[in-house]
Parts: structure tokens; C-alpha cells; sequence
């Protein structure tokens, strides 16, 4: 057995294969840049998954192997439609939108509570605080979401055409309850934001 490690960051992909015994057969890294748009950065995710596709390609080639693990930068989501069309593009988890949305989380449910069920405070890094930015600034843009999907859950999703989440990333978001491994009705229900945007846990 041979296995394909590729790991999606915020401005470079890079894979390795590994042997059965831990011994690296291959490696090859490729950099990106964030897209600009109206003075914003932002990932990429057409351009990632050029590259992806490319390097899985080129992976193949160089070293035929047997399953594929997937790691990627952690908040950031694309926002899709029904039709997988992209409403917008992933901010950066370092991008200040989302503040006043945390604090009002803060506010609504308190920190303990908070913390008990998503193992985090409130902070604009958080997937939640992202998307109720959207929802509140670009409501228009909201009312077409079909898709919350985390990188890594994107890429798996255009792999397989399956939406699922792995519990870590999922706990990202700021809104996954870390005890019951699933996420939290009640604070999606307060924020008037459906459970089925995001993938299964």
C-alpha cells in the first residue's frame, strides 16, 4: 500500500507519498496566490483546485498509490448555490469581518455556555461569524446558499460528490457541539441559519 498526504494551505498545496513502512517515495509543492476582489483577499478555490487536480495527475504518474488523506488551512468556507456555483469566495481567517458577529454570539449565549458545547469562544475566525457577516451585509447573496463547505470538505465534495466533515474541522466552524459530534441546532436556530448548509459530520 502506498498513500498520497496532501496538504491545501492558504497560498501553497503540497503532497507527499508515503510507503507502507513510513519511507517518503515523492513530494512536490506548488504555490498560489489569494484573489483580490474590491480590496479583500481571498482564497482562490478555482485556482486550488486547478492545482490539486493537476498535482493528484502528476502524484499518479510519479508514484501510483492507494488512498489519499487530505489536510487544509481551517475556517475558511466557500459559500455555494444549488447548482455548486460559488456565491462567495472563503475570507481569510485573519480577515476582521465577523466581529460584531462574534461579539453578539457572546452576548446571545454567553461564554460559558458557548464553551461548554463548541470547546471555543466567539471570534471573527469562526466559520459562524463569517457567515452571519454574509448574511447580514449580503443578504441577497445569503438567500442562494445552498453549501457551507469548509476547504477540505469542498475539495472531498468535488472528489467524490459526497458532503461530509471530519469532526476537527467541523469544530472550526464555532458552532459544532464537540460532545455530541454534531452541530448544534439551538445556535443555527438563534441565528436563523439552516443545520443542512453545512456537511455531515
Amino acid at each position: 500500500m502506498q498513500y498520497l498526504s496532501l496538504d491545501v494551505g492558504t497560498t501553497c498545496c503540497k503532497y507527499q507519498i508515503f510507503s507502507s513502512s513510513g519511507e517518503i517515495l515523492a513530494y512536490k509543492t506548488q504555490e498560489y496566490a489569494l484573489k483580490v476582489l474590491d480590496g479583500e483577499q481571498y482564497v482562490d478555490v478555482a485556482e486550488i483546485w486547478r492545482i490539486v487536480k493537476e498535482m493528484l495527475r502528476s502524484a499518479a504518474q510519479e508514484c501510483p498509490f492507494d488512498s489519499i488523506c487530505i489536510s487544509t488551512l481551517g475556517e475558511s468556507f466557500a459559500l455555494l448555490d444549488k447548482e455548486d456555483n460559488v456565491l462567495f469566495l472563503p475570507m481569510l481567517y485573519t480577515d476582521p469581518r465577523g466581529e460584531k458577529e462574534a461579539e453578539w454570539l457572546l452576548n446571545r449565549f454567553g461564554a460559558e455556555k458557548l464553551f461548554s458545547v463548541t470547546g471555543v469562544l466567539p471570534q471573527s475566525m469562526y466559520s459562524i461569524a463569517k457567515l452571519l457577516w454574509i448574511k447580514n451585509n449580503h443578504p441577497e447573496i445569503y438567500e442562494k446558499a445552498d453549501k457551507v463547505l469548509l476547504i477540505c470538505d469542498y475539495l472531498g465534495y468535488l472528489l467524490t460528490g459526497e458532503r461530509v466533515i471530519d469532526y476537527a474541522l467541523a469544530a472550526r466552524t464555532g458552532v459544532f457541539d464537540v460532545g455530541k459530534l454534531c452541530f448544534d441546532e439551538e445556535i443555527l436556530s438563534e441565528c436563523g441559519i439552516p443545520v443542512n448548509l453545512f456537511s455531515t459530520p
